[in-house]
């Protein structure tokens, strides 16, 4: 008898994530992971999504579709995070379900955050405290626990693509930045409080980072040779100096960064300076792990009958 292969994708704001897993006797194991830009939350107008967006939407699916029936795909299941919470999404959710044959499942930003926990910490040292990050393109959810016990959890309406209203017209400067790192910072900052962070000092708390924009500023950070893994306060604030003398967010260019990520990572680096700024972050490590992890776990967890 053969295992079940089963999928989740992730519709975020800014990335859609596909994991397709076997599983085996009650656990699971990745197979193929897939990550494409459509920015499902661009341009949206209010409560109603972009025609563009949901084009764009629908293709990726398609596609991941064809890469479930490659791999002999038995089911499904969809998350949709804050690309879609408060919208007029009823016929979007049609056409998904139409492509998908599944209909996308809608969760808060509370849920999102206590998943990215789950789907980061499976080897979470029982005897740490963690503190987990995940930046969005629509929201930042922030998730504290120790071992693989979580806490505390929280979402705060940050993110790389909602936060391009920062840089009108792609234009870059320093006056745009600072003032999308003091929105950010302020959302943090009350973060912080809701989560009782005062109570963590110096090396009393692992930080781990789980997102698209910490993983690409890693990327540049090593490619500078200004931190070996992981993100780094120091090489952090030199980054947030040095990306100012760009003009717009087209001419960002540093090694490391793909051409996906030039249009939010100037966004994206003023949140994760507000981020370490606000919870005295010194040093964060990243995972390769995230929601769609969670979402996983869980569902495997569960003992679905089906699996």
């Amino acid at each position: 008898m053969t295992s079940p292969r089963v999928a989740v994708v992730d519709m975020g704001s800014n990335s859609f994530h596909l994991l397709i897993a076997e599983v085996q006797a009650g656990r699971w194991v990745p197979l193929k992971t897939a990550e494409r830009k459509v920015q499902l939350a661009a341009n949206r107008r209010g409560r109603t999504l972009c025609d563009k967006a949901i084009a764009r939407a629908l293709g990726c699916l398609r596609d991941y579709m064809s890469l479930l029936e490659a791999h002999d795909c038995g089911q499904l299941r969809i998350v949709a995070t804050a690309s879609l919470r408060g919208t007029d999404c009823d016929d979007f959710l049609t056409q998904v379900a139409a492509v998908c044959g599944v209909r996308p499942d809608i969760i808060s930003g509370e849920e999102e955050a206590a998943l990215v926990y789950r789907g980061v910490g499976a080897r979470f040292d029982d005897q740490r405290h963690y503190l987990v990050v995940d930046i969005g393109g629509g929201s930042t959810e922030i998730a504290l626990g120790c071992g693989q016990s979580l806490s505390a959890f929280c979402s705060v309406s940050v993110g790389c693509l909602s936060y391009l209203r920062y840089f009108p017209d792609d234009t870059l400067t320093a006056a745009a930045f600072h003032e999308a790192y003091d929105a950010a910072k302020g959302e943090f900052v009350a973060a912080a409080q809701r989560l009782g962070m005062n109570r963590f000092r110096g090396g009393d708390l692992t930080v781990v980072g789980s997102s698209g924009s910490l993983l690409a500023v890693e990327a540049v950070l090593r490619r500078l040779q200004l931190c070996e893994s992981g993100i780094s306060v120091a090489a952090l604030a030199w980054l947030a100096e040095d990306i100012t003398r760009f003009a717009t967010l087209g001419e960002l260019e540093y090694g490391g960064l793909s051409e996906d990520r030039r249009g939010v990572f100037a966004s994206g680096v003023a949140i994760v300076k507000a981020l370490f700024d606000s919870l005295a972050i010194e040093h964060m490590v990243l995972s390769q792990g995230g929601l769609r992890e969670g979402v996983m776990d869980r569902w495997v967890s569960q003992g679905d009958p089906g699996l």
